[in-house]
């Protein structure tokens, strides 16, 4: 059966897929099955099909990908015999990477439909100097103690390039599940993430792409879902202690940068105290500043809470 215009992928600025897609999707994954099928599901239903997806199995216990179909000629597998860490995992994709631009995708999130289309129209009107892009996201907040219901929250920002400042502005307030997409040059260029880093490797990578002399760029509108879930996270509140450990080591790593960049600076800084806020008060929703809520979805109210991410260097 023919499908319909609709449903028929679309081709970022490419007439035929080949051995050079316009964007590697890196994806890494340890033990959550059922989440990664929907990642990849996401990664699938692109309008623009000018990709290839690389998942990377982080030493998982069992096969998370036992279940899934393979047969699509554009996902890879790699897997790791013993885990490396998210950053780890991500630095075996850009290796394996052959796209003009690598884009991140966490193994508990989804891309909406027009994320490649988007980006993609975004990136190759961008000035030269632009090296990364990032776009709006759909948080699911999902509450403690509840079997079911959510409340979405929207993050969208103001639509272009922009200076080395705004950049950072911008980007020391997200990570790579905003839908980072960066020149896989640059990447490379930079060395790819630190995997000494537990929690804070998506900032230190930004801050690093901003030292090379690249700008970013939002994609206008929303284009990615995050879910905000309480299984095991990269953002649980135990892991705190080590994320103000990392940051310390941010702020002595990037000092000449961050000095420059003073309000940066000072971001970083009420993030950390945020964090040790959290950890002297567990049992305390803590509000902080945030993104506009779009509304409630299976539950009444409840007051906002922050994510936040974790674990430690060796430096």
């Amino acid at each position: 059966m023919l499908k319909s215009r609709a449903e028929q992928p679309v081709v970022c600025s490419r007439a035929v897929l080949g051995a050079h897609p316009l964007f590697s999707i890196i994806l890494p994954t340890r033990n959550r099955k059922q989440m990664l099928a929907r990642a990849i599901t996401s990664v699938r239903r692109q309008r623009c099909g000018d990709f290839e997806l690389l998942v990377i199995d982080d030493a998982s216990e069992g096969d998370p990908l036992d279940a899934i179909d393979l047969e699509d000629p554009r996902i890879r597998v790699l897997r790791n015999e013993t885990s490396l860490g998210v950053a780890g995992a991500r630095n075996i994709g850009l290796t394996a990477a052959r796209g003009t631009y690598t884009s991140f995708l966490d193994d508990d999130d989804e891309f909406m439909e027009g994320f490649l289309t988007a980006t993609s129209e975004t990136l190759e009107r961008a000035p030269r100097e632009v090296g990364l892009s990032w776009c709006g996201v759909k948080q699911l907040d999902y509450p403690r103690g509840s079997a079911g219901g959510y409340r979405v929250r929207l993050a969208t920002f103001p639509p272009g390039p922009r200076d080395a400042a705004a950049s950072l502005s911008d980007l020391i307030c997200i990570g790579t599940g905003f839908g980072v997409t960066v020149k896989t040059q640059c990447l490379r260029k930079i060395g790819g993430f630190d995997a000494a880093l537990k929690t804070v490797e998506d900032i230190d990578l930004f801050l690093r792409i901003v030292e090379a002399g690249y700008t970013a760029t939002a994609v206008p509108g929303v284009h990615v879902v995050v879910h905000n879930h309480r299984m095991p996270r990269l953002t649980d509140t135990a892991q705190h202690a080590v994320r103000i450990h990392e940051c310390r080591w941010l702020l002595s790593r990037h000092a000449g940068l961050l000095e420059t960049y003073a309000p940066v600076r000072a971001k970083l800084l009420d993030h950390m105290g945020h964090l040790q806020r959290e950890i002297d008060h567990p049992d305390v929703e803590i509000a902080s500043t945030g993104v506009p809520e779009e509304g409630w979805r299976g539950w009444p109210s409840m007051s906002r809470w922050a994510g936040s991410a974790t674990a430690e260097p060796t430096h």
